[in-house]
């Protein structure tokens, strides 16, 4: 399963996301999924300093990776899209429509899942999930669903849209992936 995150830039929002879960799967001792980000801004850019200070203190070293703008490569390969917004949402599904069934916002997504029974696989839990989620929020606009953009380098707001992310991948990851019950 792979996943996409989409932001604007792809200097802070997806990255982060991207690396959470991905951090997530290796400390769980998961096969990490391929997990990448992407954004609507031109590719090439340093990530937001206060994103790889951040990350940095929490073993995650992102001093390397570069912007990437969205393409049809990058989208026809996730078998997920989570944006960070509606409106991302509605600009990816505008630009490649056949991605309708995969996009997703990060905090809609995370509202919809449950635990994925141990019975079925995590392919076949996503696409359970794909045909379960009513988007609306798409096209009302529904605020509550988007996660804020930092639109500055205050490392406060960096933060807080960490804590946002990691809680979210990490709900992701404990509903893709529940630990095993042990019984005496």
């Amino acid at each position: 399963m792979r996943f996409l995150f989409v932001c604007d830039d792809n200097v802070r929002s997806s990255p982060m996301a991207a690396a959470f879960l991905y951090h997530q799967q290796r400390l769980r001792s998961i096969e990490p999924l391929v997990v990448a980000s992407g954004g609507f801004g031109p590719p090439g850019h340093e990530l937001d300093p206060s994103v790889v200070a951040l990350l940095e203190d929490r073993g995650v070293d992102l001093s390397r990776k570069r912007t990437r703008e969205l393409d049809a490569e990058m989208v026809g390969h996730a078998d997920l899209i989570a944006t960070m917004t509606g409106s991302q949402a509605v600009r990816v599904m505008t630009a490649w429509p056949e991605t309708a069934d995969r996009v997703f916002t990060l905090r809609h997504l995370c509202a919809a899942v449950t635990s994925r029974p141990a019975s079925i696989s995590a392919a076949e839990w996503l696409r359970k999930v794909q045909g379960a989620i009513e988007r609306n929020y798409v096209s009302t606009g529904d605020p509550t669903m988007d996660i804020a953009q930092p639109s500055g380098r205050e490392f406060g707001a960096t933060l807080n849209l960490a804590d946002q992310l990691l809680a979210a991948t990490d709900h992701l990851t404990r509903c893709l992936w529940p630990e095993p019950t042990v019984t005496a």
